[in-house]
């Protein structure tokens, strides 16, 4: 009896891989969106057209209303590489401040370790001091950082056996790379933030600035005229009824 297990297919993929894939990253646009930069931009092209912008102008739209669409419409598509390089340096900033963080975790138990050796079998009320018995990998940022400067403070008092000078300093240098690191990443976040904020700000405008040529067109080629439904068409207006927004 053969108790192989057959080889899969080829081209296919084991189950823990495929588990393992990542999951794609979040678009900043979504369809809704991206459906109305298209729009918008076909309604302001049609406005330019020379017959369209006669008619335009006589229902008192400014002669630079489709180019300055247009050229919102432009910016604001800019937004999508803008703000996805944020977030993905925020991420990768995140990851920094990760790894700073450790350092200084691990740090931190190198002095613990000094002051269980000074004090754990005769002064062991002494521990406290150190943090001992708190759980510092799960501490926030502030309240790791300040467990970090009061060891530092209470080392420049009392050095503990192996902590040389020279290991304190470094303590101090790794303190001051996850302060950083944490500053940099909230900068980066708060970039990103402002981005989607420009975003959002952008298409309500080009919505209205859009929706505007719309009903123009829509008093400037009315529905009951038979003769306006390919205008009407090139404008995105309903072709027997008033445009309502």
């Amino acid at each position: 009896m053969n108790d192989e297990t057959p080889a899969p297919p080829p081209g296919s993929l084991p189950p823990v891989e495929v588990a393992a894939k990542k999951k794609p990253r979040k678009l900043l646009w979504n369809k809704e969106a991206l459906d109305e930069l298209d729009l918008a931009e076909k309604v302001a092209q049609a406005a330019k057209e020379a017959g369209h912008a006669r008619k335009l102008k006589e229902r008192a739209l400014p002669d630079d209303h489709a180019d300055a669409l247009l050229a919102r419409i432009h910016a604001a598509r800019t937004f999508s590489a803008d703000a996805v390089q944020a977030s993905a340096d925020a991420h990768d900033v995140t990851g920094d401040e990760s790894d700073e963080r450790k350092s200084l975790v691990a740090a931190l138990r190198g002095v613990q370790a000094a002051a269980r050796q000074e004090y754990h079998a005769d002064s062991p009320e002494q521990l406290v001091v150190y943090a001992i018995g708190t759980k510092i990998d799960a501490l926030s940022f502030a309240r790791l950082t300040g467990v970090a400067e009061a060891i530092l403070t209470r080392l420049q008092a009392k050095p503990l056996p192996g902590i040389t000078p020279e290991k304190v300093s470094a303590l101090q240098a790794t303190l001051s790379a996850y302060k950083a690191a944490d500053t940099q990443q909230s900068g980066k976040s708060r970039s990103a933030e402002t981005l989607r904020q420009s975003r959002d700000s952008a298409l309500a405008q080009i919505r209205k600035d859009r929706q505007k040529i719309q009903f123009a067109a829509d008093g400037a080629w009315p529905p009951t005229d038979p003769t306006s439904k390919p205008t009407r068409a090139a404008f995105h207006l309903p072709p027997t009824r008033p445009y309502t927004g």
